[in-house]
């Protein structure tokens, strides 16, 4: 985790950070959130295989209940084996329902990953730009721009709102 999310007990809480200190912090920020976004694309990665594989149970169980069924059938009359044989076919279908449940839940959470992805991507490209457009205006002799407050949604909010007045 980054200094600048641990850095204050109070969230309404402001601190000034340098222009280098930013871009660390989001730099180190999306580090992060792309180490926890790997991780979470391997577990959602083993989930899917495990929704496969309870899926091909569910199918093994329905091919034994029909095999059971006909033995029961060919056994003429033998109540309790066809008893058993519908019993394992409504849980072969409650066991394909949970996995196809599974499954789609397990997609919507792989394409919501992808998409996170791509933002961080935005971002640290973003951010890269920011730096290089730094870089070249201090390599020039011009100074940095000045420390932004940072810390809270409120004061990004202000900040992105001052800037649009100042723009008009």
């Amino acid at each position: 985790m980054s200094d600048f999310s641990r850095s204050h007990d109070d969230p309404r809480e402001t601190r000034a950070v340098g222009d280098d200190r930013v871009l660390d912090v989001i730099l180190e920020t999306v580090e992060h959130i792309g180490d926890r976004t790997s991780r979470l694309s391997r577990s959602v990665s083993e989930g899917m295989r495990a929704g496969d594989a309870l899926g091909a149970v569910a199918r093994q169980l329905r091919t034994l209940a029909s095999n059971t069924s006909l033995e029961a059938s060919r056994l003429e009359g033998s109540a309790a084996i066809a008893e058993i044989a519908r019993q394992m076919r409504l849980l072969s279908g409650q066991v394909m329902a949970l996995s196809d449940q599974f499954a789609d839940s397990l997609r919507s959470q792989s394409v919501a990953l992808g998409e996170l992805s791509s933002a961080m991507d935005a971002l640290l490209a973003d951010t890269s730009m920011a730096q290089a457009m730094r870089d070249t205006m201090v390599s020039k002799g011009r100074p940095a721009e000045p420390a932004y407050q940072v810390g809270t949604v409120e004061t990004a909010m202000t900040a992105t709102a001052t800037e649009a007045r100042d723009d008009d």
